[in-house]
C-alpha cells in the first residue's frame, strides 16, 4: 500500500457520522451518503426519460467544444494540472431535467462499468452563519480484479481514481466537479485520456 492509499484509507475509514468545529467558527459534519427510497424511484424515471438522453448528447457535445475552445449551451469549466484532470458542471436553473445529484449518481454507476469500485460515498456539510454548504462525493478506485495489467508488471489505473463532488449551498445546487487524478512512477500504467473517459460516461 503507497503512502497516497493509506492516506486515503484514514481519511474515508470512518463511516460514522462526525461533527468538528473549526478555527473560522464553522460546523462541519461528515457522514457516509444514503440515498432514500424516493429519490432511487425519482432517479430511476429520470434515467429513463427521453428529456435526460437529450441532455447527455447535448452535455457530450458542450464538452468537447469547450475542449476545443467553441461556444457552449452550458457553463463548463475545465481543470488541467499535471497529476489531475476534470470538469466542473454549473448548475443550470432552466432545463428541469438538468440535476447535479442524478448525474453524479448516473456518472458513478457508468464508471463502475468500466472495471470500477466504489471505494466510499459520503457527505459532507459544512454550516457558517446563514450558510450551509454540503458536498456529496462518490470516490471510485479501479476495481482489485482489474488492478494488474495482463503481464503483471504495473498496476492498470485505467483513467485514474475518479472523484465527483455535488455541490449545494443552502440546499441549492451549484456545480458538479468531475475529477481524475493519477498515480506516477514505473508501478503504475499510463492513464487512459480522460476526455476518453468523459465521452463514455455521457455516452447513453
Amino acid at each position: 500500500m503507497t503512502f497516497v492509499d493509506d492516506l486515503l484509507k484514514k481519511l474515508f475509514s470512518k463511516l460514522q457520522p462526525t461533527k468538528i468545529q473549526t478555527s473560522k467558527g464553522a460546523v462541519v459534519s461528515s457522514e457516509k451518503l444514503i440515498r432514500s427510497y424516493q429519490f432511487m424511484d425519482e432517479f430511476s424515471n429520470w434515467k429513463k426519460s427521453p428529456n435526460t438522453l437529450v441532455l447527455l448528447n447535448s452535455l457530450k457535445e458542450d464538452i468537447k467544444n469547450k475542449q476545443l475552445n467553441l461556444q457552449t449551451n452550458y457553463e463548463i469549466g475545465l481543470l488541467d494540472l499535471p497529476s489531475a484532470k476534470g470538469i466542473i458542471l454549473h448548475q443550470q436553473n432552466e432545463n428541469e431535467y438538468f440535476n447535479l445529484a442524478f448525474l453524479a449518481d448516473l456518472i458513478q454507476e457508468k464508471t463502475k462499468e468500466f472495471g470500477y469500485a466504489n471505494y466510499q460515498s459520503k457527505i459532507e456539510t459544512e454550516e457558517l452563519g446563514n450558510e450551509i454548504k454540503s458536498i456529496e462525493s462518490h470516490y471510485l478506485k479501479v476495481s482489485i480484479k482489474n488492478l494488474i495489467n495482463s503481464k503483471g508488471e504495473e498496476q492498470n489505473q485505467l483513467y485514474g481514481n475518479i472523484l465527483l463532488e455535488n455541490i449545494k449551498v443552502n440546499n441549492q445546487h451549484k456545480y458538479l466537479k468531475i475529477l481524475a487524478t493519477y498515480y506516477n512512477g514505473r508501478n503504475y500504467s499510463t492513464p487512459l485520456p480522460f476526455s476518453e473517459y468523459l465521452n463514455k460516461v455521457f455516452q447513453q
